[in-house]
């Protein structure tokens, strides 16, 4: 009997391979969402963050670090002029 069974087995999958080769096809899956998504985050990363981060560090190198440079200098000159002439 388990032969009979193996045997018809064998003849049903010969007789549909033909039917189980793989057609040329255009499937739309949940990953087609994902893919798209992800090449519209990657556009937004490259073109217009890294222009702002562009701009946002020209006006820091010019602007912000003079301004922090010269409080440090300041600081320093009250450390060394005030706080260490009272201690």
């Amino acid at each position: 009997g388990s032969l009979g069974i193996l045997f018809f087995t064998l003849l049903g999958f010969v007789v549909y391979l033909k039917a189980l080769d793989p057609e040329p096809t255009i499937s739309l899956d949940t990953d087609w969402f994902y893919r798209r998504a992800a090449r519209l985050c990657m556009w937004f990363a490259e073109k217009p963050v890294v222009a702002w981060e562009g701009a946002l560090s020209g006006i820091s190198d010019s602007v912000i670090l003079r301004f922090l440079h010269a409080s440090a200098r300041g600081g320093l000159l009250t450390d060394l002029n005030v706080v260490d002439a009272i201690v």
